[in-house]
């Protein structure tokens, strides 16, 4: 089977959860002896790319075993974030002239930012294709659900509630981009979410649609357990890992481990913006219990997790599903995270780790003092952790690959 992967960009130049979840299957469906190639947008200088189709510059290469077709305009327009973008119908084309060159029996899509123009041709070349939601970008111009006054919101609610909570975008934008973003999952196959969080937000949208529950599978190839026994005297180790911004919930984060200097932090990631990294390490440079440790390579996170007592996801915005807060489980470790979904899906508190209401580091900062004066309570923690059953990503796979011939 000849399938082709859709998305917003890709390795080498961006690694997050979108770009890792389409790694991690597309390898692992080509294992499976098909035929896989990711189609991506991407930001790489003109110079670098040795192919041209009227403005659209485009090339091949390799991440790991999959060939990837990268592309981009000779000048970005604005708006490239829209939905349905075009420069003087030269991305159609161009997106015409791929999806025949290649002639995939299916196309898994797996973010329609930058790409949408490639949905439009795929249901005029008549040629399947599955979505899968790893984000709420289809119902929210601003992708993470939250309003011209930072504060979190429940959908679109047809539009009325984007035209009263964020008055910048026009009515007719936001009644044109929800009807774009209802013909691409109407023309689904099948469309797929990863929280039930995510599913109840886009049913909500688009009640007589079904969306399928395919939680992201962990790779136990590269899980490291975390099997330490603690006692009273054990100095724990607190690890934080993802995007260093507001909206991972630094700040809050910050503010927890200043009221508890004996709690070590350890973070790792890399920030939104400059400004924002200079804010963060002036910050940490007056705290002698937070370090930050850079990034690391995709394939560490096993050993990086495991050689820590306590993860922490401290979120200000909703969560789609967390990778993170997986792995950690996954290697035997404890997790304290903010309440927002989809996090609080999988966290029980005094069960396989600690809820803290989001932006409260007063109440976070409780939770480390009671876990660094107690070390030994995370022992029935991590028993708990041990017998709870997660997704592997074979199983992930599996169901995948059923619906791939289900749409042949």
């Amino acid at each position: 089977m000849k399938i082709l992967y859709l998305v917003h960009q890709f390795y080498p130049m961006h690694g997050s959860g979108t770009e890792k979840s389409t790694l991690t299957v597309a390898s692992n469906i080509q294992k499976n002896g098909n035929n896989v190639k990711v189609l991506s947008f991407s930001f790489y200088e003109p110079e670098e790319y040795d192919q041209k189709f009227g403005s659209v510059l485009y090339r091949r290469n390799f991440v790991g075993e999959i060939e990837v077709i990268d592309y981009r305009l000779e000048e970005t327009p604005h708006n490239m974030n829209d939905l349905f973008v075009d420069v003087k119908g030269e991305m159609e084309s161009f997106a015409e002239f791929i999806l025949r060159q290649e002639s995939p029996h299916l196309v898994h899509v797996m973010h329609t930012m930058r790409t949408g123009i490639f949905v439009k041709v795929l249901l005029k070349l008549k040629i399947p294709y599955i979505l899968t939601l790893t984000d709420f970008y289809q119902v929210c111009p601003k992708i993470v659900l939250r309003n011209s006054d930072g504060k979190l919101c429940k959908g679109p609610e047809n539009g009325q509630e984007c035209f009263q909570a964020c008055p910048e975008l026009s009515q007719s934008y936001i009644s044109k981009r929800l009807n774009i973003a209802k013909e691409i999952i109407y023309n689904a196959r099948f469309n797929v979410v990863c929280s039930k969080f995510v599913q109840d937000i886009y049913k909500k949208e688009f009640p007589d649609m079904d969306f399928l529950l395919i939680r992201h599978g962990i790779s136990f190839n590269t899980v490291k357990r975390n099997l330490k026994k603690y006692d009273k005297s054990d100095k724990l180790k607190f690890l934080f890992t993802g995007t260093i911004s507001e909206m991972k919930g630094v700040e809050t984060l910050l503010d927890a481990f200043e009221q508890v200097p004996e709690a070590q932090l350890y973070l790792y990631g890399k920030a939104a913006t400059d400004e924002y990294f200079e804010e963060f390490t002036a910050r940490i440079s007056r705290l002698p219990n937070v370090e930050y440790l850079g990034m690391f390579e995709k394939d560490k996170m096993g050993e990086v997790v495991s050689v820590h007592d306590i993860m922490v996801v401290s979120s200000n915005s909703y969560e789609t599903y967390s990778r993170v807060l997986h792995e950690a489980l996954s290697c035997y470790v404890p997790v304290i995270c903010s309440d927002v979904p989809a996090l609080n899906e999988k966290i029980v508190n005094d069960l396989n780790g600690y809820i803290y209401e989001m932006g409260n580091s007063g109440e976070l900062a409780e939770i480390l003092k009671k876990v660094t004066g107690n070390p030994e309570i995370l022992n029935r923690l991590k028993e708990n952790i041990s017998k709870e059953p997660l997704m592997i990503l074979e199983q992930e796979v599996y169901v995948y690959e059923k619906l791939y011939n289900m749409c042949l």
